[in-house]
This record gives C-alpha cells, sequence and structure tokens, in this order.
C-alpha cells in the first residue's frame, strides 16, 4: 500500500487520489466480515500488547481495539497519530517495543504515544 510505504501524511497530493485509483476502495480492507482469527487460542502465560494508531489508513484503529480484547490478557498501545506502521517511528513506541522483547513487560493500561 502506498500509504504504508511513502506516509500519506507526507504526501498529501498523492493521497487524496488512492481512493480514485482503488476505484473507491478506500484502502481499508473489510470492516463488517468475521474475523480471520476467530476461534484462534492464544496462550495467556505471557503478557501480550496491541499497537495500534488513531487514523491508520490500512488498518483501522477499530481493528486493534478488537484485537486487543479478543485475547483476553492483551494491553492497546495507542499512537496518536496518522500512518501506517508505528514501529521504528515513534521513540514512545519504539521503548515500549524494546522493553516487552527485553523482558515481556507490557505498556501500563490505556498507555497512548503522542506524534
Amino acid at each position: 500500500m502506498v500509504a504504508s510505504l511513502y506516509d500519506d501524511a507526507r504526501w498529501p497530493d498523492l493521497a487524496d487520489g488512492l481512493g480514485e485509483a482503488a476505484d473507491g476502495d478506500s484502502g481499508t480492507g473489510p470492516t463488517e466480515s468475521e474475523s480471520r482469527a476467530a476461534g484462534a487460542r492464544f496462550s495467556k502465560e505471557y503478557p501480550l500488547f496491541v499497537v495500534g494508531t488513531r487514523r491508520d489508513p490500512a488498518t483501522p484503529y477499530a481493528g486493534a481495539v478488537a484485537m486487543a480484547a479478543s485475547l483476553g490478557n492483551a494491553e492497546l498501545l495507542t499512537w496518536e497519530c496518522q500512518g501506517h506502521t508505528a514501529v521504528g517511528r515513534n521513540d514512545c513506541i519504539n521503548r515500549y517495543v524494546a522493553d516487552y522483547l527485553a523482558s515481556l513487560t507490557v505498556p501500563p493500561r490505556n498507555t497512548r504515544c503522542a506524534a
């Protein structure tokens, strides 16, 4: 997706034409279909967290909220920004991801990282 590679916040002219280029598809993917993860089982032995971006053109924030809730023992780390792929683009997000990878420490409940 172009927004993922070039960050639509920095390429507004390109981002404006994405809907037309995709024959009206906004690029948000199916939102009313059944989740492919339905029925999946996850171990609750280890803490989990999901990273969601508030204004992500590729993966709607509502999906991150739903995924965190469906996992049962996951926290949601929110990036208050526009764009896709938070990891590697924000020091706050990067710090929480590094902490998790090093020690399985998840962010506190309702943690939000500024743009």
